[in-house]
């Protein structure tokens, strides 16, 4: 390979990776603030079983209250997370789905 070909082999490699970092901080930006747990976090919080929250994960999701992401990280994405709001609400107006 010549030198200007190799150059620019990588200067698309930067270009690639500096894309993901821009990403990488718009969804910092703009998801954070939204106060986001996984199930292992909710399950402590309601200081339940993994299983008893996935129920109401799923009872909530079915009903249309509680909307699960994914937050991408370049290339890659998170486990499901879960707006800790909607979580709370839903679970305040069903409290025996803790039972």
């Amino acid at each position: 390979m010549n030198h200007d070909v190799l150059l620019k082999e990588i200067e698309t490699i930067v270009e690639k990776k500096l894309e993901i970092l821009k990403q990488d901080l718009f969804n910092l930006h703009s998801e954070a603030s939204l106060l986001l747990a996984s199930q292992a976090s909710l399950a402590k919080k309601y200081d339940t079983s993994k299983s008893t929250i996935n129920r109401i994960l799923k009872c909530g999701v079915r009903a249309g209250k509680i909307h699960p992401l994914r937050i991408k990280y370049g290339e890659r994405t998170s486990n499901l997370k879960y707006k800790i709001s909607e979580v709370d609400k839903f679970i305040s107006q069903n409290q025996e789905l803790l039972n």
